[in-house]
C-alpha cells in the first residue's frame, strides 16, 4: 500500500449534523478549494489534484464505535486455527477470492463466505471502521508482500485508527466514545464515471471522510490498489 494510500486534512467553518451527511458531501467534493488540492491517483499512477467537482457523491454511513481492540481477541485464539503460538498465521492451501490470493487462514477469514472461521467476525463488527481498516491493511496493494505474523496488522490499524479518530469521554457515565463520523464515499463526475477512488468496485480502491464535528474537521483516507511498486 506504500505510495498508493494518502491522508489529507481540512478545515470547515460550519455546525454539522450526521443527517446531513449528504449535504456535507457534495459541499466538500464541490468546494473550489477541494477541487485543487485534494489529491487523487492520475491514470499515469501518480497523485494529482482531482481537478473537477463532483456532479454526484455516493455515501454510505460506516459504523464507529470500537474504542477497543477486543474484536481481534478470537483471531489471537491458537485453538481457532488462525494463527499459532505467538501470533504466527496458519498457512493454507493457495487460493484466489474475489482476485485476492489466499495462502494462510486470516485472508481464508477474511473473504471466503463459506469458511469455518468466517463467522468468528460477527458481520456488525466486520461493518465497523475499525475492522475495515484492519481488512484494508491484511489484503494490501497490488505488489504486496503478505506478513507471516497478525500482530503487524493488528497494531497497524490501531495506530491508524487512533490517529484519525477522534475519542472523547461521555459526560455522564465517562466511559469513552467516538466522536467522529465516518463516511465511506465515491465521487463521480458529469458522465458518471468514479474518480475518488476510481474504480471502486475493487475494494481496495476506497475513501473514507472522517468527520470531526468537534474541531469541525474532516480528514481523507483514499487508497488505489495497483499503480508503480514503491520500495
Amino acid at each position: 500500500m506504500k505510495g498508493n494510500l494518502k491522508l489529507q486534512t481540512y478545515c470547515f467553518n460550519q455546525p454539522f449534523q450526521p443527517y446531513k451527511k449528504q449535504e456535507l458531501a457534495n459541499a466538500f467534493f464541490q468546494d473550489p478549494v477541494i477541487t485543487f488540492t485534494l489529491q487523487g491517483m492520475s491514470l499515469n499512477s501518480s497523485w494529482a489534484p482531482v481537478g473537477v467537482k463532483a456532479a454526484h457523491v455516493d455515501v454510505e454511513d460506516v459504523p464507529c464505535c470500537a474504542t477497543t481492540m477486543s474484536m481481534f481477541s478470537c483471531l489471537q485464539d491458537p485453538s481457532n486455527g488462525i494463527v499459532r503460538d505467538g501470533g504466527w498465521l496458519v498457512q493454507c492451501p493457495y487460493d484466489e477470492v474475489d482476485n485476492y490470493p489466499v495462502t494462510d487462514e486470516l485472508r481464508n477469514m477474511l473473504l471466503n463466505h463459506d469458511c469455518q472461521n468466517y463467522k468468528l467476525i460477527a458481520e456488525a463488527d466486520r461493518k465497523e471502521f475499525l475492522f475495515r481498516l484492519f481488512k484494508h491493511l491484511c489484503l494490501g496493494g497490488q505488489w504486496c508482500q503478505y506478513e507471516d505474523n497478525i500482530k503487524p496488522y493488528i497494531h497497524t490499524a490501531k495506530i491508524l485508527y487512533k490517529d484519525i479518530v477522534r475519542v472523547q469521554k461521555e459526560p455522564s457515565t465517562k466511559e469513552l466514545i467516538i466522536a467522529s463520523i465516518v463516511l465511506k464515499v465515491v465521487a463521480r463526475g458529469n458522465d458518471g464515471m468514479a474518480y475518488f477512488p476510481h474504480n471502486p468496485e475493487n475494494e481496495q480502491n476506497f475513501a473514507y471522510l472522517i468527520v470531526d464535528p468537534i474541531n469541525r474537521q474532516i480528514t481523507t483516507v483514499v487508497h488505489h490498489y495497483g499503480g508503480m511498486f514503491q520500495c
